[in-house]
């Protein structure tokens, strides 16, 4: 499973497919990346797929914090998506 780091966090993230443009799967709020498995599955079969644990659920580390700031959770595809390359 693939990881890259966050602001020192650790973000962990499936990677399937290729082709671009890559689609990104982001749960919703508490939910886990798996929840796409089966629509990343079919996707990664004409396009990347990357599907993404938010910080603290799933299999991504938590925040030394309990509440992250808003902006910090906003910008995790942003500040992620280019170490995964």
């Amino acid at each position: 499973m693939p990881e890259a780091l966050s602001d020192g966090i650790r973000i962990s993230f499936d990677d399937h497919g290729r082709g671009e443009p890559a689609l990104l799967f982001m749960p919703g709020w508490c939910g886990s990346r798996r929840v796409f498995d089966e629509l990343a599955r079919r996707c990664a079969q004409w396009r990347r797929t990357l599907a993404i644990d938010w910080r603290g659920h799933g299999r991504s580390a938590k925040p030394a914090s309990i509440s992250p700031p808003i902006a910090s959770e906003a910008n995790l595809p942003a500040s992620s998506l280019p170490k995964l390359h």
